[in-house]
């Protein structure tokens, strides 16, 4: 859903009303509705379940006599909806889009009453707080008005909060001149510990790929069409036998061995993005797994959480403080007891060669093999790096990575 409706309803009891207000929901996939001129008293839950559907919560600010009335509705299961103010000609809250962020939204029905209805406008009036010739009063109650039709305002569905980390994409490892790039990137100095160091490493690295891969292989979709029409055109050229020549053949060739590196690539860039069903599927092709890779992104991504405090968070940094401070007080010291534990049997004891094993030093081979042990792209870590990355560039980026793991032990 993506738009928010407005509607001088005259009367939302009318059977019609409903009906028309359903279709409009529907045809242009409304998420929050603003209804003026109710001349409802009250309205209830089944009143509300009727004129909309169940899935939709309400604020009702009564009419006055047979007048006015201002009824606001938005789904719960896409948005939350926060009344700020409430009065017989206005009805202020804060919508929460998730994606699209917080919205201030204000649903008004003037008063007949000239008084009132200029306390209105002051309200929603801009001023630029300067003095003399240079203040500026602008008035904002003009900028949508309606002769009791229905107003769709469209909000861009596209939109998204852009990631701030930038994975490693296993595609790049079937570059050659990728390797030059993590060579040239690893080899710069840098200072601080060996933490500060991998993490620098990793970032510069990564923003190099990425922005290599972005000047200069855009899109492998595009590549894949102008491959496959250069082909059809050069086996229609042998085909008809005209002016084809060995060059010709050479050139159809390398056309078919570039296209085939091309399909490669573009199954391993979904295979990473859909992972676990791609290889029993083995379908490389169809819409349907396309579909559910990027539905897949999508619902791993946390757009808003409710701290112990039922304060919702929608904005990146808002988030990650509510999970640090929830680990925080979930992990913090404690008092525990050691002594008075039940007495350990001889047999219950691990053995010498074990307990050998468990107290050796951590060695650079335990490290190679807990790497390579690893899926391409199981859990890949916050910075934006996967198992992929360290073990085609191990050869470059070894030495860094142990001297940071190794300071664990």
């Amino acid at each position: 859903m993506s738009s928010i409706l407005f509607w001088n309803c005259r009367g939302a009891r009318k059977k019609e009303a409903s009906l028309y207000l359903k279709e409009i929901v529907k045809d242009h996939d409304v998420f929050f509705v603003g209804l003026m001129e109710t001349k409802l008293s009250s309205i209830d839950r089944k009143e509300v379940d009727y004129l909309i559907g169940s899935e939709w919560e309400f604020f009702h600010y009564p009419a006055v006599g047979t007048s006015g009335g201002i009824l606001v509705l938005w789904n719960s299961k896409m948005v939350t909806f926060d009344v700020i103010e409430a009065t017989s000609q206005v009805v202020i809250g804060n919508l929460l889009v998730p994606t699209l962020g917080t919205w201030r939204i204000a649903s008004v029905y003037g008063s007949r009453c000239c008084k009132e209805r200029s306390d209105l406008r002051m309200q929603f009036t801009l001023c630029n707080n300067k003095e003399g010739a240079s203040r500026i009063w602008e008035r904002l109650d003009s900028g949508l008005a309606s002769d009791h039709c229905p107003i769709v305002i469209k909000m861009d569905e596209k939109v998204q909060l852009k990631s701030k980390i930038i994975i490693f994409e296993d595609t790049w490892r079937s570059y050659p001149a990728a390797k030059n790039i993590v060579f040239h990137s690893w080899s710069k100095k840098d200072s601080g510990d060996e933490f500060v160091t991998l993490q620098r490493k990793l970032n510069r690295t990564l923003n190099a790929l990425f922005f290599w891969n972005r000047n200069k292989y855009k899109d492998l979709n595009l590549l894949k069409d102008k491959l496959k029409e250069k082909i059809l055109e050069l086996q229609n050229k042998e085909a008809l036998g005209i002016n084809w020549s060995v060059d010709d053949l050479v050139v159809l060739r390398n056309k078919v061995h570039e296209l085939n590196v091309t399909l490669k690539r573009l199954y391993t860039w979904w295979n990473q993005r859909e992972n676990a069903r791609w290889h029993e599927e083995g379908d490389t092709n169809s819409n349907l797994f396309h579909s559910y890779a990027t539905a897949r992104r999508k619902g791993n991504r946390i757009t808003q959480i409710k701290d112990e405090l039922s304060n919702v968070f929608d904005e990146d940094e808002q988030i990650e403080k509510v999970f640090i401070s929830f680990f925080e007080k979930k992990w913090k010291y404690r008092e525990c007891k050691v002594s008075g534990w039940p007495a350990v049997f001889q047999n219950q004891k691990i053995s010498v060669n074990d307990l050998e094993v468990i107290n050796a030093e951590f060695s650079v081979v335990e490290l190679h093999n807990s790497v390579f042990q690893q899926g391409n792209n199981k859990s890949p870590w916050l910075d934006g790096v996967t198992y992929s990355f360290y073990k085609s560039y191990w050869s470059i980026v070894w030495e860094t990575l142990w001297k940071a793991v190794n300071c664990f032990f």
